[in-house]
């Protein structure tokens, strides 16, 4: 081995023992955050005086609240789990799509990104256009699906507007 492959191969376990780090703080840190959100609910619910609707409403909103936050940082610790997982396999940093290393800098904002900024603008394109052609619920006149033959309400409405328009 070269001295050179010695300094790479040094200089990647550090990269890989700083992400790691780094993956394992922000996992903790959400840890925290979830069990946070949980406690302070069952703690403010403890002592609640359910007596006004106004309070009965507002503790079911910081309910939801509380939930929503708690499943997005759940997923936010599968996705660094994942991650971790790939550094052990020695996959971490490879775009799942196309398998090009995915910019390190793209990976300090994002360390759990999964794909690279290429693939993630070309699944986000592809997102955006199935969103345009999905419309629900259909706008109003419209069958459920564009395709489909005019039913016998639309057809007698059409009769009528062109009636009107006479």
């Amino acid at each position: 081995m070269s001295n050179r492959q010695v300094r790479g191969s040094h200089r990647e376990r550090s990269r890989t023992a700083w992400l790691r780090r780094a993956l394992l703080e922000r996992r903790r840190d959400l840890a925290h955050q979830v069990e946070g959100h949980l406690t302070y609910r069952q703690g403010t619910r403890a002592g609640a005086d359910y007596s006004d609707i106004c309070d009965r409403a507002a503790d079911a909103f910081h309910d939801e609240m509380a939930h929503g936050l708690a499943e997005i940082a759940t997923a936010d610790l599968r996705m660094i789990d994942y991650a971790i997982g790939k550094l052990d396999n020695r996959t971490y940093g490879l775009c799942e799509v196309c398998g090009r290393r995915i910019p390190e800098a793209r990976l300090r904002a994002l360390p759990f990104a999964e794909l690279c900024v290429d693939c993630k603008r070309d699944e986000e394109a592809q997102a955006t256009r199935l969103a345009a052609h999905t419309t629900w619920p259909p706008p109003p006149g419209r069958d459920e699906a564009p395709d489909r033959a005019p039913t016998h309400q639309n057809e007698e409405r059409s009769r009528r507007l062109s009636r009107s328009r006479r």
